[in-house]
């Protein structure tokens, strides 16, 4: 019985000593004092000072010693979208896709204007558009007598002169 005991604790104890060894760090780097459970860890970290990047982002031409790190970096690629299309607002990561994306808005924009270089994607666009070469512009201002090719911009236009009203001279009441 008493062996047993002495068995049981033996074994309690070194599983107790197992455990607190592997918590220990044992592996160290010799150039950066970082230190490393397993020896893998420590010479998978060891590529970081001998300037070995044998992996490299396809986005960015980047290079990373681990493949841990570019997987890393790849997904900072996807989240961050700085470059804009002012047409249709979609986001891109790299300027060089958003020029790609503007072509695909070029392409789209059949209907060209014979009086000058602007061209747009409907044809109602341009339509509208055609207005502004039009002389007849049959939507007048009946206070200055300026005209307008629609009755949107001559809504607009109304407002400048309410607005002048609002304004009286305190001396001859002039607004």
């Amino acid at each position: 019985m008493n062996t047993e005991i002495i068995i049981d604790e033996g074994i309690k104890k070194e599983s107790q000593h197992s455990i607190i060894r592997k918590k220990e760090r044992i592996y160290k780097c010799t150039t950066c004092d970082k230190s490393f459970y397993q020896k893998c860890h420590l010479t998978r970290h060891l590529l970081i000072h001998n300037g070995i990047k044998r992996f490299e982002c396809t986005i960015c031409h980047k290079t990373f010693s681990q493949k841990t790190s570019l997987t890393h970096h790849l997904k900072l690629h996807d989240r961050i979208k700085t470059f804009k299309c002012t047409v249709c607002e979609k986001s891109f990561n790299l300027k060089r896709y958003l020029t790609k994306h503007l072509l695909n808005h070029e392409e789209l924009k059949a209907f060209k204007c014979s009086f000058c270089d602007k061209a747009f994607a409907k044809k109602y666009l341009l339509t509208k558009h055609l207005r502004i070469h039009n002389e007849s512009k049959q939507f007048k201002c009946s206070i200055c007598e300026k005209s307008f090719n629609e009755k949107s911009n001559l809504t607009k236009h109304l407002l400048i002169h309410d607005a002048k009203k609002a304004y009286k001279c305190m001396i001859c009441d002039k607004a």
